[in-house]
């Protein structure tokens, strides 16, 4: 089905990912090597709108991210409207091509990230602050243990500048037909 279900660094991370039948990704589990195993570090759950990751979750059930988008039936990436990191809105900038560029604070009304993306989707950071929104190019979800961007259409590697996959509801999309 075309899915990432684990990405492994030897003696380092390692990553399980799993998935409903819409090819939306439901969970990340995290596990860090320690003493010649792995033990688990972090759970994160994902949550929807439609088609849309619009947030996660901790293991508890605390939200970790929120992002409301503007309903739109015309753009192929959608518009966000508040960003939510730790408990604490932002209010996003995006560039024309639909990445997340800068998060405003509310209550200061002055940047506090700043990113420009290559067209194939390198992130090139200028803010020194250590505040990164999970979101970035095309408004995927970055999973900054791997570098892979996780939208849509599946996973996509700004360092290979291609996809790794076409995800199995893109593929259904264009073929009117989940068997074909």
């Amino acid at each position: 089905l075309n899915r990432l279900i684990e990405a492994t660094h030897p003696e380092n991370f390692r990553l399980v990912f799993t998935y409903d039948a819409l090819s939306r990704r439901l969970s990340k589990r995290c596990f860090a090597w320690k003493e010649k195993r792995w033990e688990l570090f972090s759970c994160q759950a994902f949550f929807y709108d439609d088609l849309t990751e619009i947030g996660s979750c901790n293991a508890e059930g605390a939200i970790r991210d929120l992002c409301l988008f503007a309903p739109s039936s015309h753009s192929s990436f959608p518009s966000a409207l508040a960003v939510e990191l730790e408990n604490i809105p932002y209010a996003p900038i995006q560039d024309l091509c639909g990445n997340l560029i800068s998060l405003i604070s509310l209550e200061t009304k002055a940047p506090v990230t700043g990113s420009l993306f290559s067209p194939s989707g390198e992130e090139y950071r200028f803010s020194l602050s250590t505040l990164r929104a999970p979101w970035g190019f095309c408004m995927g979800r970055t999973d900054f243990e791997t570098g892979l961007v996780y939208g849509r259409a599946g996973y996509y590697s700004p360092a290979l500048g291609r996809r790794l996959a076409e995800s199995f509801s893109v593929l259904s999309q264009k073929t009117h037909s989940p068997l074909r």
